[in-house]
């Protein structure tokens, strides 16, 4: 045991200290640098000055040439993180994922630089350290454009240019400030389903510049494609640098959501008075007289629907009635119908929460608010007579009834998320 013991440390040290040598962490899976060769980082950086497809198509020429090879041919120039073999890989697999995510893929492709000037024997060299430009390589959900909106994307590599280390050698002061030494962090978040599950243990608890360094032009590319496994949306997907501001290179992973908590109320408990409109928005909450008449008929459910852009989920009103979102006829319906349409099962929030069995469909009218058509199954005491030995308090010898479900009853009423009606009870 203790030989075990002593060899998971020594393998846990390896492969912290091999990850150190590649200059990778938990959420990279593969990152290599290489020097750009003069030409090609001339070529490279004027494009940079222009439009995104012009970067775009020389960057992919670049990478399709393995121009960034990391060998010894005269001409091309070399670093001591990677490999020959890693570099050629990764290269091609950039390469590819931009091409396909122009045929719908969802991934992404994320080039970080700054504004450059090369110099000549005479004039030196400079960048714009305040500077600091991106390029995010993903199409639209309709895939007509470049969009920085991430919808559970998983596949994320970014591409970082700066020029090489030579400028950088004799200038303490700017070293940290060299683009290689962004990392990637993950920013976790809460999902909108562990949300609302959290929000309903709430109601269940209330209710109840530069300098002259260098006159040769060349690009330092550094390659990193973040860990596909690590990405768990919804979160943040973070280029750390410490000399830049971290909300400059953070970029938002929104989740598809399939399932949520809500709290329903039956029917019966609506009055005409409980609905308005506030801000644009429909807003549904009982008066003070009805606050405990409300509490004593909710109920919770779990309800599953077809995945949804939750940071996006518009109220029906703006899908049905909007204008200019360019959407066909089949997105349309999709969007104002079936995204719109789930199925729920649940109990009665109550200190006998199988006393009423809940089931139905139910139309999301808002991301908070819903309408439900189902049925109630209530668990009645039967009509009986049962020996109940010596107990004389009748509460406790309800708990020797028989009980049997009855026969379900059709039913409709509402839900909101537990957050809605955590507010509406201040049960916080």
């Amino acid at each position: 045991m203790k030989y075990t013991f002593v060899t998971l440390i020594l393998f846990s040290c390896f492969t912290i200290n091999t990850l150190a040598q590649k200059g990778l962490n938990e959420f990279e899976k593969t990152r290599v640098e290489a020097i750009l060769d003069e030409p090609n980082s001339i070529a490279l950086n004027k494009v940079l000055k222009g439009d995104d497809g012009s970067v775009v198509t020389t960057l992919q020429a670049i990478l399709r040439s393995h121009a960034l090879q990391l060998n010894n041919v005269p001409g091309t120039y070399t670093t001591t993180k990677g490999s020959q073999n890693s570099m050629i890989s990764l290269s091609d697999l950039i390469d590819a994922t931009i091409t396909n995510i122009n045929k719908g893929e969802n991934a992404a492709v994320v080039v970080v630089y700054r504004d450059i000037v090369f110099g000549t024997s005479a004039v030196p060299t400079k960048i714009d350290f305040t500077s600091l430009k991106t390029i995010i390589i993903h199409k639209n959900k309709d895939g007509s454009s470049f969009s920085n909106y991430l919808l559970a994307t998983k596949n994320i590599f970014f591409v970082f240019i700066d020029v090489d280390d030579d400028f950088y050698a004799n200038q303490a002061e700017n070293e940290d400030k060299k683009l290689s030494n962004t990392i990637i962090k993950i920013n976790y978040k809460t999902s909108f389903f562990k949300k609302s599950f959290q929000d309903t243990k709430n109601v269940w608890q209330g209710v109840m510049g530069g300098n002259p360094i260098t006159s040769t032009p060349r690009l330092k590319i550094t390659l990193v494609e973040v860990n596909s496994q690590r990405i768990k949306d919804p979160c943040d997907v973070i280029a750390s640098n410490k000399t830049i501001e971290e909300s400059r290179l953070t970029f938002p992973i929104h989740e598809k959501n399939l399932a949520s908590f809500q709290i329903g109320v039956e029917n019966t408990k609506y009055a005409l008075n409980n609905f308005s409109i506030e801000d644009g928005n429909l807003v549904v909450k009982p008066n003070e007289e009805q606050k405990e008449a409300w509490k004593s008929s909710l109920y919770s459910i779990i309800e599953i629907h077809l995945p949804r852009d939750i940071d996006n989920f518009n109220p029906i009103w703006k899908d049905v009635f909007g204008k200019g979102r360019g959407r066909s006829f089949g997105q349309y319906i999709h969007d104002a119908i079936f995204q719109r349409i789930g199925i729920y099962g649940g109990i009665k929030i109550s200190k006998d929460p199988l006393s009423n069995l809940y089931s139905g469909f139910n139309f999301a009218i808002t991301k908070e608010l819903s309408v439900n058509l189902g049925w109630t199954w209530t668990n009645q005491i039967n009509p009986q007579v049962t020996n109940i030995g010596e107990i004389t308090s009748l509460d406790d010898a309800k708990e020797y009834a028989q009980r049997s479900y009855t026969v379900g009853k059709f039913s409709w009423g509402l839900s909101f998320s537990p957050s809605a009606i955590v507010d509406m009870f201040k049960s916080k």
